[in-house]
């Protein structure tokens, strides 16, 4: 395989990526296992994903499971044998290998999670889950179809919650209810997909998860709400 064709313009995080596929036993893995054997922050890991899934290195599988493509599995076994993925990461820097990257796009924007400091054990609750004002640099051209997935674990719903909007320049949430289990500590899990042009794949952009208290009777200050946020990675839908 030419690493100076796809592979050496892909991110330093989508290698990075890529390195963790190359030494894993299976041709799947789950968001959590990634990101832990990587050591990538949620904003590098969108960021990188995206590019692999884009360009056909990557499908999402499942929910929150990433698998190799055939052409995945090539670039993995090219890397395995030959070692060229450590050369190419010492020859470039991450500036060079932004730069290399494909002609789209792509803008920042805070994503924000509010709830309470302690979530109340066995109490419906309301999760809002949103998009800051974008900075003037990184403001859309045309509106984004973007869908809000949230998870819970250790309580209900089970399943996870969805919702699509559509994305412009101003502040933008939704409201989401859970109802945490009688345990100690639940999980709240927020993931940010957007549609591509023909509305028949998707691209995850990026997400957080929180891992909040649980308590049966929450004081005051522990039911005050709190925001959460992290930067997330859109890509600019082209004028239709």
């Amino acid at each position: 395989m030419d690493l100076s064709g796809g592979l050496y313009t892909l991110p330093s995080e989508a290698l990075t990526i890529l390195r963790f596929f190359a030494n894993a036993e299976g041709e799947a893995a789950h968001v959590d296992a990634i990101i832990d054997a990587t050591g990538l922050s949620d904003r590098g890991f969108g960021k990188g994903i995206r590019r692999l899934v884009t360009r056909n290195y990557l499908t999402l599988s499942g929910e929150q499971v990433y698998r190799l493509t055939e052409q995945g599995r090539r670039a993995v076994r090219a890397l395995g044998e030959t070692g060229d993925l450590d050369s190419l990461m010492d020859d470039l820097d991450e500036s060079d290998l932004g730069m290399m990257g494909d002609e789209a796009r792509f803008v920042r924007r805070r994503l924000i999670l509010v709830a309470p400091t302690v979530l109340p054990a066995e109490q419906t609750v309301r999760v809002i889950v949103g998009f800051d004002d974008p900075d003037d640099d990184d403001r859309l051209g045309n509106a984004a179809n973007v869908m809000l997935r949230l998870g819970v674990l250790n309580g209900e719903p089970q399943r996870l919650q969805e919702t699509s909007l559509t994305l412009g320049n101003d502040h933008l949430q939704h409201t989401f209810q859970v109802t945490p289990a009688a345990t100690t500590r639940a999980r709240l899990r927020v993931e940010v997909i957007q549609f591509k042009e023909d509305d028949d794949d998707l691209e995850f952009c990026g997400g957080m998860y929180l891992d909040l208290p649980v308590e049966r009777r929450p004081d005051e200050t522990g039911l005050k709400a709190n925001a959460y946020g992290v930067d997330i990675i859109l890509r600019e839908p082209s004028a239709s």
